[in-house]
C-alpha cells in the first residue's frame, strides 16, 4: 500500500487516511512538495504509541532534495519527490500516528493520521 504525502501551504495533505493494511503486507509513504523554494525538507513518521512494525520500529525519516521537474523540451518546475519504505506490519491494530515536516530545524507541519492493520 502507497500513503501519498504531500506538503503544501504549511500543511501535510495525507491520502489515504485512514489507511488500512493487511497484516503481512508492506506500507510505503511517497513525499512530495511542490512550490517551495526550501533546498532540503526532512520528513519523519513516526510511532508514539505502539507501532505494527518488527523489532519496535517507531521512526522512519528522508530528506528529500530541492529538484527540477523536468518535461520533454525544458524544466517545469521545482519539488521535492521521495519514498520511505516499504515496512511490512506484522501486528494488528489501529494506529494514530505522526507525520512531520522539517526546513532548518524547525517544524513546518505535523499531523496525526491513523493506520489501521487488520
Amino acid at each position: 500500500m502507497k500513503i501519498f504525502l504531500r506538503y503544501f501551504a504549511h500543511q501535510i495533505h495525507i491520502s489515504p487516511d485512514p489507511a488500512i493494511l493487511t497484516i503481512g503486507s508492506p506500507v510505503e509513504w511517497e513525499l512530495f512538495s511542490d512550490g517551495l523554494n526550501l533546498p532540503q525538507l526532512r520528513w519523519t513518521v513516526y510511532f508514539d504509541h505502539g507501532t505494527p512494525f518488527p523489532q519496535g520500529q517507531h521512526i522512519f525519516t528522508a530528506v528529500t532534495l530541492l529538484a527540477a521537474i523536468p518535461s520533454r523540451s525544458s524544466v517545469i518546475g521545482m519539488s521535492h519527490v521521495g519514498q520511505l519504505g516499504p515496512f511490512v506490519a506484522v501486528s494488528s491494530g489501529d494506529y494514530k500516528y505522526g507525520v512531520r515536516v522539517e526546513a532548518f530545524n524547525q517544524i513546518m507541519a505535523d499531523d496525526d493520521p491513523f493506520l489501521i492493520v487488520r
